[in-house]
C-alpha cells in the first residue's frame, strides 16, 4: 500500500472513531468549521477571548465570527462573560460541554494509538514515534515557519 493511501486509511479509521464517541455523547451534529471555533476557543486564554480577537485569529470578519458564536452559544458550547475592563465588549469561553468534545477527540488519538501499540513492537513503535516525530516537525514548518505550531490558534498542550 501506498503511504498516501496508509495516512488515508488511518484517517478514516480516527474519523470513525471519534464519530463513535460523537454518536454517544450527542455531538455528532458539530461541523469541521464549529469545531475549528471550539478549539480556538479552548485554545484561547482562560479569560476568554473577545468576538473582535477570535475573529482575526481564524481570519474571519467579525461578521461571520458573530454568528457561528451565536449559534455555537445557542448549542451550549460556548457562554459569554462580561469583560471587566471594558463593559462595551464580552469575552466568550468555551463551556465544559465543548471541553467535552475535546475529551471525545483526546480519547479516539488514544484508541488509535493503544490499536497501533498492539501490532508493533516496542523498539518499532519508538521508531514510529521518532519518525512521525520528524514528519509532524516539517510539516509545521512549513505551515508556520518555525516547526512548531506556535504560529497558529491551536496550542498542543490543549489537544
Amino acid at each position: 500500500m501506498q503511504l498516501s493511501e496508509c495516512l488515508k486509511q488511518i484517517d478514516w479509521y480516527m474519523w470513525l472513531q471519534w464519530r463513535r464517541y460523537a454518536c454517544e455523547s450527542g455531538n455528532v451534529n458539530l461541523t469541521n468549521t464549529e469545531m475549528e471555533y471550539l478549539y480556538a476557543l479552548i485554545s484561547s486564554s482562560p479569560q476568554g477571548i473577545r468576538l473582535t480577537d477570535l475573529a482575526n485569529l481564524l481570519g474571519l470578519t467579525k461578521a461571520s465570527a458573530s454568528a457561528m458564536v451565536s449559534k455555537l452559544e445557542k448549542q451550549g458550547y460556548v457562554q459569554r462573560q462580561a469583560n471587566p475592563s471594558d463593559a462595551r465588549t464580552s469575552h466568550l469561553l468555551p463551556t465544559e460541554k465543548a471541553f467535552d468534545v475535546q475529551k471525545e477527540d483526546l480519547n479516539a488519538y488514544q484508541q488509535t494509538a493503544d490499536a497501533v501499540g498492539k501490532v508493533l513492537t516496542a523498539e518499532e513503535l519508538r521508531q514510529l514515534h521518532a519518525l512521525l516525530g520528524k514528519v509532524c516537525d516539517a510539516l509545521w514548518s512549513a505551515e508556520t515557519g518555525s516547526g512548531t505550531l506556535a504560529g497558529l490558534c491551536i496550542d498542543p498542550e490543549k489537544i
